[in-house]
């Protein structure tokens, strides 16, 4: 058995994008993924499973696409993966709620993370597969538009911690 978790993008409580997190946990389940277990209310979902890495994530994105009738997003990390993630944050002396991790499918260029729309006081640093991001006034004040934010998707590192631990249990 493989344990994995899945970040689904633009997934919420309410508005575009909801998705009951029991919704998921069900879908999950319906796969025939075991011991599933939802993360907040943001598309987290931390599941067991014999299928592979790659068959893994097809099998809930094709779920997620007839739920949502598009196609939204979906990130898939195994235990290693989200902990080479987790041990890679070049802003472990800030604190985890002002640094973002955004999961990328393509890692934007130096230039691209220089002249990024909206960048003030944030600082940006590629890692393995995901940009982080400081944002030293705190996410919630920040205008930044990172680049590959249109395809990521984003957490901060309490989230990629929480994500590490239930991976490794």
């Amino acid at each position: 058995m493989t344990k994995l978790a899945g970040l689904l993008r633009a997934v919420n409580v309410g508005g575009t994008g909801k998705l009951p997190m029991a919704d998921l946990r069900a879908m999950c389940s319906d796969i025939g993924f075991t011991n599933v277990k939802t993360l907040l209310a943001s598309g987290n979902v931390v599941f067991e499973t014999e299928n592979s890495q790659a068959d893994a994530k097809d099998m809930l994105n094709a779920k997620l696409t007839a739920f949502f009738e598009v196609e939204i997003g979906l990130f898939m990390l195994n235990a290693d993966e989200m902990s080479a993630v987790n041990d890679a944050n070049p802003f472990d002396d800030h604190s985890p709620s002002q640094v973002g991790v955004l999961f990328v499918d393509h890692m934007p260029s130096e230039d691209d993370c220089k002249n990024a729309k909206g960048l003030a006081d944030e600082t940006l640093i590629s890692g393995p597969g995901v940009l982080y991001v400081k944002y030293p006034s705190g996410m919630g004040k920040s205008r930044l538009i990172a680049p590959g934010s249109k395809t990521g998707t984003m957490r901060n590192m309490n989230t990629v911690l929480k994500l590490t631990t239930l991976l490794n249990e």
